[in-house]
C-alpha cells in the first residue's frame, strides 16, 4: 500500500523543536491527557483517564525503541560490540517496536470502550474494527468514532506482523551492512518476505527500520490527534492547552519523518 504523505505532513505539524534543539510533540493528545490529569473529570470518564495515561506511555516506549537502535548502531559501528550483538539487539528492538505498537491499539480501543456512549464495544482492537464494519450508525458507539476506527486501514499489517513472530513462527533478519546509514532488516514466514514497500526499502528484500518505524508512528499520531479531537467533544475540552511531551528518540523520528517526505 503506498504510503499516505498527507499523515506525514500533519505529523509534521505536531512536531515542535525548543530553542536549544530538542525536538517535542504538542497536540491534541497531550491536551486531552493534561486535561484528564488536572481537571475534576466525572467518575464516568476514570476508565478512559486511565487508557489514555497508559497510551502515553506505549508512545514513550517506542520513542525509547528508536533512541536505543541509534545508540546500539554506534556502537556497533565504533566496534564496540560485534557483528553477531548487533544483530541479537536489532532484531528485538525490531520485534518489540511491533509487540509495543500492537499493545497500544488494544489500549486504543480500551480508552474507546471508556467514552459513556462505547461500552459495549471490544477492548481488543482488532475485534473492535470488525465490529464496526458489522454494525451501522445506530449502534452504541459514536459515528465519528467508527468512521474512524473503519479508516484504519493500515492497522493489519502490523498485527499482521507481530502475530507473525509472537505466534506463527515468523522471523526477524538483519542485514548487518556498516556502510549503509540505515538498519536494514525484514521478517519472513514460511521463507516468504512480508513487508514489500518500494519506498522505504533499500533492495529487493531489505526493509529500511528506521523509515518503516516513523512510518506507521506517524501514522499513530495522526490517528490519536484525530480520536482526541472527537473525545474533546464529549468532555468539552478547549485545545491549545500546549501540552508537550519531550523524548530525546523524537530527534531521530523528525529526521526519518522528513526523509520520508522526500520519497
Amino acid at each position: 500500500m503506498p504510503f499516505n504523505r498527507d499523515d506525514l505532513r500533519a505529523v509534521s505539524s505536531i512536531l515542535k523543536t525548543s530553542e536549544n534543539k530538542d525536538v517535542y510533540i504538542q497536540g491534541r493528545f497531550n491536551d486531552l491527557f493534561l486535561y484528564l490529569i488536572e481537571e475534576d473529570i466525572p467518575k464516568k470518564y476514570k476508565s478512559l483517564n486511565y487508557y489514555v495515561e497508559i497510551i502515553s506511555l506505549d508512545l514513550f516506549s517506542m520513542e525509547t525503541i528508536f533512541l536505543k537502535l541509534m545508540w546500539e548502531k554506534l556502537c556497533w559501528k565504533q566496534n564496540l560490540i560485534g557483528d553477531a550483538t548487533w544483530i541479537q539487539f536489532a532484531q528485538i528492538d525490531v520485534d518489540y517496536f511491533h509487540v509495543e505498537f500492537r499493545s497500544c491499539f488494544d489500549h486504543i480501543a480500551s480508552a474507546i470502550n471508556g467514552l459513556p456512549s462505547s461500552h459495549s464495544s471490544p477492548k481488543s482492537f482488532s475485534n473492535l474494527q470488525k465490529w464496526c464494519f458489522k454494525q451501522d450508525t445506530s449502534n452504541n458507539i459514536d459515528v465519528r468514532i467508527n468512521n474512524l476506527v473503519k479508516s484504519c486501514n493500515w492497522f493489519s499489517e502490523i498485527k499482521n506482523l507481530r502475530d507473525s513472530t509472537v505466534h506463527e513462527c515468523g522471523t526477524t533478519f538483519i542485514y548487518p551492512d556498516k556502510n549503509s546509514d540505515w538498519t536494514l532488516f525484514q521478517t519472513y514466514k514460511r521463507e516468504k518476505a512480508q513487508i514489500l514497500i518500494p519506498e522505504i526499502m533499500n533492495s529487493q528484500n531489505a526493509v529500511i527500520f528506521e523509515l518503516y518505524a516513523s512510518l506507521y508512528f506517524s501514522y499513530l499520531l495522526v490517528f490519536l490527534e484525530r480520536l482526541s479531537e472527537i473525545m474533546g467533544t464529549f468532555l468539552g475540552i478547549k485545545f491549545g492547552r500546549g501540552g508537550q511531551t519531550y523524548h530525546p528518540g523524537l530527534t531521530f523520528f523528525n529526521k526519518w519523518v522528513n526523509e520520508l517526505l522526500l520519497r
